[in-house]
Parts: C-alpha cells; structure tokens; sequence
C-alpha cells in the first residue's frame, strides 16, 4: 500500500513537473531607435547560434519592423539583407520612383521645391498630418510579408508576436495582436509628424515609443516568465552637445521614450536580462550604420545574456522548429478575386486599369509591388494598401485599397530658377501652381501656373483623359506670357525687345506607357513686339496659327544628375496662312540626351539639333545657344539663327560634403555647335567650340550649379544656374 501511494505522489509530481516546464515562456522584448535598432538582429544572431528560440516577440518601431519579419519566418540572413538595404531616400519618401510616373507627371514635377502638395481650397492652406506618408514602405512591407498577408491572428505566426504603437488621440500605448501586419509595423513605426498617423480600426497611431519604447509589461501580461529586453534607445544628450534646435528637438524626444523605457525596466526580475548594446555613435537615422549596430547587439547579447540560465525551449528539437518557422514564410497566394475599395472620387475602374494582376492565378511579391506604385503613381492618393483575405473555405481575395488626399483635392505648388552670369544677364523667376484634380470620375485635371521674374507667364490648362484609365488624352490651354528679347553682335546687346504673347491650343496624344508620350496640336497666338533699346532690327510680329506633331520620350533616373535611361524629343511645326497665320513656315528640331555611368562618374552626351525649313519664319521662332553647356562662354540666348546644331558631354562625379544640403558633384564639359542662317552653308570649321568645370548640388530647391565657361572668341563667363537641370 506505501509503495502504491509513493507511486502515486511521484505521477503527480511528475504531471504537475511538467506543467511547470510546459508554462514556462521565453520573451523577446525589442525597443525602438531607428537605425539602432539593427542591434536586435545581432541579438538574435546569437539566439540563433545558442538555439535558443523565443516563445514570444513584443517589438517597438524598429523592433517592430525586427521582431515581425523573424516572427512571420522570413531568414535572419533575410531580414539583416532588408535592413542593410534601406535608406532615407529610398524607403522613407512619397514620391514615386521616376520610372513609374508618366512622361507628363515627370514635367510637371521636375521644377517643384516641394516634395509634397500643399492642399488649398476655400477654407484656406491645408497640410497633410506628416512629412511623409510612408507609402513606400507601406509597399516594401507589403511586398516582404505576402506569404503571411492573410493571417490576421499574430498568435499564429511561426512565433506569437505583439507590436506596440501610441494613440495619438489619448498618448496611451497600443497593443496590435492582429490584423494586416505590414500595416501594424508601419503604425509602430510611424514616428511623429514625420510620418503620417495611421488609421487603425478608427485610430490615429504613431510610434509606439511615445508611450511605450521597451514593453515588458505586455511580454509580462501575455504570460511571459522569463524576459530577454534589448534597449536600443537613443541616449541622452549631454549639455555640450545640444547645439541647435534639431538637437534639441531629438532631446525631447529621447526624454520622453527614456523616461518609459526607465520604467519598463523597473519590471525586470532576477530571471530576466537586460540587453544594452554600444551604439552611442550611431544615431536613429544612420541607416548605413545598421552593420555596425548588428555587431555591437551581438556583442551585447554575449556580455549581457547567462545563457545557462535561459529557459522555455518548447516541445520541439531546435532544427525542427526552424525548419517549420522558415517553411511558415513560402506560402504562396493564390488569389481566386479582387476588389478594389475606391477612396476618391475617381472612377474605380480608372483604378482597376492601373493593375496588371488578374484573378485566378497565384500572386507574386514583385506584380504586387508594381500595381501598389502604379496606382499610387497616379498622383492622387495618400495611400495605396494592399490586403488577403481568407474566407473558411480557404478561397483568398485580393483587396486593393486606396484613400485619397485628405489635405486635397487641390494643391499649391512653388517652384523657382536662377540664370546668372554676372554680366547684366540675370533671370530670375518664381513659379507658384494651382493645381485642382478629380474634375470628373475620369481623372480630369486643371492646372493654373504664374510665372514671375524677367519672363512672365500666366497659363491655365484642362488635362482630360479620354476613358477610365486609358492612355489617350486631350489637353486645352491658355497663355499670356512676356519675355525679354535680345539680339546680340560681338557679345554686347544691340537691341532690345520686349515681346508679348497671348495664346490658345488644343493637342490630343497618348501616353506610352510611362517612358512618354506623342501628341499632335494645334495652336494660334498674338506675338507682339516692343523694342526698348537699341535700333529697330525686326519686322512687327503677326498672328501666329500652326499645327505641331511632338514626340517625346523619357528614362532617366534623374533630370538633375543622371545616370542611366535616355531622354529624347522630336517636333514638327507647320503654320499655315489657311489657319489663319500671317505667313506660312516650317520647322523641326529634335534633342537627346544619354547618361553613361562607370566606375569614376558618368557622362552624359547631349545631342540637340534645329532647322527653319523656310525663309519666312518669325524672328521669334529662331534658335538660340548660350549658356551652362550650351556654348558656356556666350550669355544665354546670346546665339541665334535658323539653323542650330550642339554636341556636348558633361561629365560629374560625386563628391564628400559637409554642407548637410544634398549630394554635391564637381564636372566638367566639353561642347562644340552653332547657330547659322538658312541658307548658309555649314562647314566644320565654322562650329564654336568651349568647355566649363563646374560642381554642382542637388538640393530640394532643385539642382544648382556654379560654373566657369569659356568658348571660342575669347569668350568667358562665370554663371550659376539654379532649377535647370542637365537632363532637361
């Protein structure tokens, strides 16, 4: 009977053992810091090595965007791959990469100071509630997490997983356990007034290192009993270095997560082990200090974690485990529908005509990620998502949801140029644009845009796609403009125009693809002339009324400095007595440029060429030379005739600066060409040749150069050019 019930006791003993050891739960704990925040990779290196595996991630902004891409199953070698990879101009901007926009989008952008539209209507200037909407990594998470896209329970990821973010209406800390991920990771990571708030189940939430930068609470509250916290928070500025008002914001900003990291830590028993690893030179934003961060976690995690002590290993061998982690992250979607939530007042099926995708066939990351930045391309959305939804019957649909600017749908936009070369010829203009979209459910567009400086302008334009979606067009506009003519002998001004115009055409065309476009208009104006220096050398200006054929196309990765793609334009201009021009005439000219990039820079070659093809064409109409690249040497516009023909290459390199205020380039040109009368005959001998060194900064305000020029002649010149780029 005494061996009966010491049998007994020990089962019991034994059952309530292992319930103990089965309770038993290992959490990860990750904070934010930006940047820092790569230590956690080297953290979990570690882990990895040791095989030891976490039963729990709870992950912070960065920590977040760490802890949900290992507990979703994606590879460790993966995620420090992801993280390496991204950069400030890359994956935290709105605008679409060049390549998507149409060759209209690309003009229009290429001279604005904004990275944004500043929305304008009658109840006065509206502002979008952050820098940046972070569409685009909205769209590099959700190109990373498709395989997992359709589990809405983070419990069941291959490690159960909790982002924190911060209600922006209340401060308090909130904890996401469900959902679309990428768009959970993103409210984590939405650092204030930076990053646009994002709406979750009715909430604005942002970063959730506000309220809570090392949650062991929630690790705590889900049942953790062992913790493993890394602090990648930023430190505390000492008084010598708080220098500016950047620094001082920064310091706010850290007083605040310190003090509820500080707190949080108070919560960590003698079980648990603190990870602080040593990235006191690498600040939140020193995204290519991420290496350095990753080594500076593992070593933290050597010195920091007993890694006899650690516990919660769970039921299965460690190579099982992460074998069936690493498998969780290869699921296909196959998508059998897909519904389009349309959050504007554009046609759906304008929307709809942007996606290359069909139903029925299994989704890839890569299709995904084009049809998010085609349609976000489209120039009027603040957010483009993209979303699986299973039903009980295992069929998947693709959800395409899109909202539209809430700060439009109106938008102000300045851009400005400079034109100097120090001898009397300056030109300086500021643009403001008024641009008023959605017009009608097919995307019409109203565009108004002054001009001010040496050469007014003011011009109203109605872009009207023709259907829902299609690459056809047509395009009214209005213009009154008023430019300062000068004709020029020897290089001194001789004369003087002030010349007006007053103007209306209509061009429909078609867009090819997003590489350009080819439209046919037709036009009339009232050029008229008024001199105000020197002798009459010009005949009175008439009316003016041509057609025009115009073919463009464009794939640089920049206007500013390029260095791939190609950039080309043919016209073909004939005005005609029976449309109502006072003189018949002609013309054509075509201009191409080709960056080549290698190992010490590019180069790239500009071809521009031009031919009245009739003698009784407006001086108006002539062809000119002069300036940065184009025959430095002369002044602007100094050279002109009815024949031009340029050659140049311009080479630049990039260059270390400590201005703060973009990359900066030094380069120089060589260039030879000319401008002739029609019925002159050209002989090699008569092509002006010149060169310029210059460098140059690609600013926010646009590419700003400052060059010495030197052409045939004698001819010198010192310039800076603002807002003109090369590739333009």
């Amino acid at each position: 009977m005494g061996s009966f019930l010491q049998a007994v006791i020990l089962i019991l003993t034994m059952l309530v053992s292992a319930q103990v050891v089965a309770a038993e739960k290992l959490a990860l704990v990750l904070s934010g810091g930006g940047a820092r925040g790569g230590a956690h990779i080297g953290v979990l290196r570690e882990l990895e090595r040791r095989q030891v595996r976490p039963d729990l991630i709870v992950g912070v902004s960065f920590g977040a965007l760490v802890g949900g891409l290992y507990a979703a199953g994606m590879a460790l070698d993966d995620i420090e791959q992801v993280m390496t990879e991204l950069s400030l101009e890359k994956n935290f901007q709105d605008r679409p990469e060049r390549a998507l926009q149409t060759y209209r989008q690309k003009n229009e952008s290429a001279g604005n100071l904004l990275n944004f539209d500043v929305g304008a209507g009658p109840a006065g200037v509206k502002l979008p509630l952050g820098l940046v909407q972070g569409q685009e990594l909205s769209v590099t998470l959700a190109k990373l997490l498709l395989p997992v896209s359709n589990q809405r329970d983070f419990s069941d990821l291959a490690i159960p997983f909790v982002a924190v973010a911060t209600d922006l209406e209340t401060g308090q800390a909130v904890r996401l356990d469900q959902g679309n991920l990428a768009t959970v990771i993103k409210a984590s990571l939405a650092v204030p007034v930076l990053f646009a708030p994002v709406s979750i189940d009715g909430r604005l939430l942002v970063d959730g290192g506000v309220a809570n930068n090392l949650p062991v609470n929630v690790a705590r509250d889900l049942g953790a009993t062992q913790v493993i916290a890394v602090d990648a928070s930023m430190p505390r500025l000492r008084s010598d270095q708080l220098t500016s008002f950047v620094s001082v914001v920064d310091q706010i900003t850290t007083l605040l997560t310190r003090a509820n990291a500080d707190r949080q830590l108070a919560r960590l028993g003698p079980r648990d082990f603190l990870v602080s690893p040593d990235l006191d030179d690498i600040g939140s934003l020193d995204l290519s200090k991420v290496p350095d961060a990753i080594e500076a976690g593992r070593a933290a995690a050597l010195a920091d974690i007993d890694w006899s002590a650690i516990e919660g290993m769970g039921p299965l061998p460690w190579s099982a485990w992460q074998t069936e982690r690493l498998a969780s992250f290869q699921s296909i979607q196959q998508i059998e529908s897909l519904t389009v939530f349309n959050g504007s007042r554009l046609d759906g099926r304008a929307i709809v005509n942007q996606l290359s995708f069909k139903p029925g066939r299994v989704l890839e990351a890569d299709q995904l990620e084009r049809d998010l930045r085609r349609v976000y391309a489209m120039g009027i959305f603040e957010r483009v998502e993209a979303d699986i939804i299973e039903d009980r019957q295992g069929q998947k649909s693709l959800e395409i949801r899109t909202r539209e600017k809430a700060w439009g749908p109106d938008y102000l936009n300045f851009g400005a140029g400079v034109e100097d070369n120090f001898r009397g010829d300056a030109a300086y203009s500021f643009r403001l644009s008024y641009t008023a979209t959605g017009q009608n459910p097919t995307g019409g567009e109203l565009k108004s845009t002054l001009e001010l400086g040496r050469d007014p302008s003011l011009s109203v334009r109605f872009y009207q796609p023709i259907g829902y979606g299609t690459p056809w067009f047509a395009e009214v506009e209005l213009e009154a403009s008023r430019r300062l003519l000068r004709i020029y002998d020897e290089g001194e001004p001789t004369a003087e125009y002030l010349v007006s115009n007053t103007g209306i055409g209509f061009d429909i065309g078609r867009q090819l693809s997003s590489w350009g476009e080819i439209r046919l208009g037709l036009s009339k104006s009232e050029p008229r002339s008024e001199l105000q220096l020197g002798a009459n050398l010009l005949d009175p200006a008439g009316t003016q009324a041509a057609i025009e054929a115009h073919f463009a196309a464009d794939t640089l990765d920049s206007v500013a400095f390029p260095t791939r793609g190609v950039r080309g334009e043919v016209s073909y201009t004939t005005a005609q007595k029976k449309f109502g021009a006072s003189q018949d005439y002609e013309s054509a000219a075509m201009r191409l440029l080709v960056p080549f990039s290698g190992r010490y820079g590019s180069l790239l070659t500009r071809i521009e060429g031009g031919e009245i093809l009739t003698k009784d064409a407006p001086p108006e109409r002539a062809f000119t030379l002069g300036g940065f690249t184009r025959l430095s040497g002369f002044s602007p516009g100094e050279l002109a005739g009815s024949r031009l023909g340029l050659l140049s290459l311009v080479a630049y390199q990039p260059m270390d600066s400590t201005l703060g205020l973009g990359q900066m380039y030094r380069g120089l040109s060589l260039e030879t060409g000319g401008v002739f009368l029609r019925d002159e005959t050209v002989r090699f001998s008569d092509l002006l040749n010149g060169y310029s060194v210059f460098v140059g900064l690609d600013t926010q305000l646009g590419p700003l150069y400052l060059s010495f020029g030197a052409s045939e002649g004698g001819r010198k010149s010192v310039s800076l050019t603002l807002g003109r780029p090369l590739g333009e």
